[in-house]
């Protein structure tokens, strides 16, 4: 079996890779996949102007239902990559790498308190580049309270992701389903992270 880095998915927007392409993209070898998993949501800055009550938690219940076919397209991708590491990410690391992580992690049987708890630590973890990625947007004129909310990690936006995805579908593998994946390929996207 191929150890080696084979498959890239990239959940940023046309405009984020744009703005900082990925690396992948002309690598040999390896599959870059794009795939912008929030493109049906109103970007982040603009809901946050629009709506005064704006939280992650908020955004996140939007994504499932608004971008379930593009959930469905990146599990279909991981359980279809050619063999090697599957690799994902958007730019944060924390929303939608964060809720892909969590359906993931989910359909393995991690405990929901495991998956809020690897979720909330992005903010630690990766404190100097969230950090970063702030400095850069208030040099570009955003407005530090909205800022600080959209950086943030807090534990009840993905518990609602994850009593959401449990209450209206039955768990991960429901959720997945409902959005057209079959359970072959859910199965398929599982062996991949525990290397059956």
């Amino acid at each position: 079996m191929r150890s080696g880095l084979a498959s890239v998915i990239d959940l940023r927007t046309a405009r984020e890779r744009a703005e900082a392409p990925s690396p992948f993209s002309s690598t040999v070898g390896i599959q870059d996949i794009h795939i912008p998993l929030f493109s049906q949501l109103t970007p982040a800055d603009q809901a946050m102007h629009d709506d005064p009550d704006f939280t992650l938690g908020a955004r996140y219940q939007a994504a499932l239902t608004a971008a379930a076919p593009r959930f469905a397209e990146v599990f279909d991708a991981i359980a279809n990559a050619p063999e090697g590491v599957v690799v994902f990410h958007c730019t944060a690391g924390k929303d939608r790498t964060g809720m892909i992580a969590a359906l993931l992690l989910s359909l393995a049987d991690v405990t929901d308190e495991n998956i809020i708890a690897d979720y909330v630590r992005t903010s630690t973890d990766g404190a100097l580049f969230i950090q970063k990625l702030g400095e850069d947007a208030l040099s570009r004129g955003a407005d530090p309270r909205l800022l600080a909310t959209l950086l943030a990690t807090p534990a009840d936006a993905m518990s609602g992701v994850l009593k959401t995805v449990s209450v209206e579908f039955g768990g991960a593998a429901g959720y997945l389903r409902a959005a057209g994946l079959t359970d072959a390929t859910i199965n398929r996207a599982v062996d991949r992270l525990i290397g059956a």
